[in-house]
């Protein structure tokens, strides 16, 4: 599969889950933002359920993006509607020309 940089047409920012000292002095993991680059897009399907009495979507997509080298699967991404994601699986693309993020995404903003 061949990716035109046109078709990278998303900017995203990837999140890096760190320690940080809350403030209560207590320790507590939040996303801080480690790199932004540019994505495309595609939608991976969806499905809904109902946990707790509440309605919980769940929506799946892959964000195909440049290859590199610092990314771990517990790190998350959000896009440019300010959706956050959870990166649950990614791999290589094209012998290290692309990674592709397999995310899924709860309750997404419409």
């Amino acid at each position: 599969m061949k990716i035109s940089a046109g078709e990278l047409d998303r900017k995203i920012t990837l999140l890096e889950p760190r320690a940080v000292q809350g403030s209560f002095g207590s320790t507590q993991i939040a996303p801080i933002e480690h790199a932004g680059v540019w994505a495309k897009f595609k939608p991976d399907g969806g499905s809904e359920s109902t946990q707790a009495d509440a309605e919980v979507a769940v929506n799946r997509a892959k964000f195909f993006i440049r290859y590199r080298t610092d990314i771990r699967q517990d790190w998350g991404l959000r896009d440019d509607l300010g959706n956050e994601y959870r990166i649950h699986n990614f791999y290589e693309l094209n012998r290290r020309d692309y990674l592709v993020l397999c995310c899924e995404v709860r309750n997404a903003r419409p």
